[in-house]
Order: structure tokens, then C-alpha cells, then sequence
């Protein structure tokens, strides 16, 4: 298929947030001191960053007719952030990488999932599932996620990667952006559905 399916992207947007949903209650029953939960947590964002990747699959058509090679420029930008999310993951739930060293690729993966979020919403406007609130919610989940890309001169500090202040805001930036581009989604997945 090469052109933009609202119906599949909504679905696609939607189960990115049964995905976020089942990451946070599987976080919280690991930290409430059931340790299969962290590998399943694990598990869980890689299913996401899966999805993210076929979801951005779909507005690559959209995109692309209005920048071609900006729109293939972005696509690449968002298929290194999600193999990031995806292969740390899979690393960390088979105990074969730090969940600390884990979670930084988790933030580079987002930081450029979120240039590839501000990008779309300002190429690809106006459509009709587009509201203005979906807009602003979207620009602000996009700006939280870019503060998640000091993460990656902070891999190069290795076994100093705790004691630098600049963790705290890659920390914040992907949390903020962790719970937002969820809710994104979900508001997206319903506009898309009901076109």
C-alpha cells in the first residue's frame, strides 16, 4: 500500500497506547518487587517502538507529498530512533545490557522520534484529523522528547553517566515524553477512526 490509511494508522496510534498502558503497570509491579516484570516492561517497549515504526510508516505518505526527500530524510531519522528503543530492549530484558545504559538509547530513540513529530505537524497541516489541540498537544510531546537527546553525549561519559546533571534532563524530557506520546496517540487514534 502506498498511500495513507487513516483506519490502519488509527489502529496502529491506538495500540501504541495499549503498549504505553501495559509499560506502566508492568513498571509499577516490578518496582512494587516482582522482578519478571522487568523484563516483560522490556519486552513491552520494543512492541512500541515496533509500532511507532509502522504507525510512521503510514505518514510517510503524507509527508512525502509534500517534501519527498525531506520526508524519506525523517523516515530514516525515526527507523535508527525506534531500532534504538527496540534492540536496547531486548538487550536489557535478556540481562545482556544495564537498564541505565538502556534506558539512554530508550532517549536518543524518542529525542528523534520527537524531531520527526514536530516535523510531520508542521509539514503535513492542515488535514481534517489534525485539530489545533492535537497540534499543540503534539508540539509539546515533540519538544519534551528533544530534551531526551542530551543522552547521547552522555554515553560517551560511560561509567560517569549518573554523576552528570545533564541525566536529570533526559530523565524528565523522557518521562514527560513517555506519558505524552501516548495520549497523543490515543487522541490521534480516534480521530483517525472516526474519519
Amino acid at each position: 500500500m502506498n498511500t495513507f490509511d487513516p483506519q490502519l494508522t488509527g489502529k496502529i496510534a491506538s495500540a501504541i497506547v495499549v503498549t504505553a498502558v501495559l509499560s506502566i503497570i508492568s513498571l509499577a509491579l516490578l518496582y512494587s518487587g516482582i522482578p519478571i516484570f522487568g523484563p516483560i516492561n522490556d519486552l513491552t517497549n520494543a512492541l512500541s517502538g515496533v509500532l511507532i515504526v509502522v504507525m510512521v510508516w503510514q505518514f510517510h505518505f503524507l509527508l512525502r507529498e509534500r517534501a519527498a526527500g525531506v520526508a524519506l530524510l525523517f523516515l530514516l531519522v525515526v527507523f535508527a530512533g525506534s531500532a534504538a528503543i527496540i534492540i536496547n530492549s531486548v538487550l536489557v530484558a535478556f540481562g545482556r545490557m544495564h537498564w541505565l545504559t538502556g534506558g539512554m538509547y530508550t532517549a536518543i530513540g524518542y529525542g528523534l522520534i520527537g524531531i520527526w513529530l514536530l516535523v510531520l505537524l508542521r509539514m503535513i497541516a492542515p488535514q481534517i484529523f489534525l485539530t489545533p489541540g492535537l497540534i499543540r498537544l503534539g508540539t509539546v510531546t515533540a519538544l519534551a522528547l528533544l530534551f531526551c537527546l542530551p543522552a547521547a553525549p552522555l554515553m560517551g561519559l560511560g561509567d560517569k553517566l549518573e554523576i552528570n546533571p545533564l541525566i536529570i534532563i533526559v530523565f524528565i524530557g523522557a518521562g514527560t515524553g513517555w506519558l505524552l506520546f501516548p495520549i497523543w496517540c490515543w487522541q490521534l487514534g480516534r480521530r483517525l477512526i472516526s474519519l
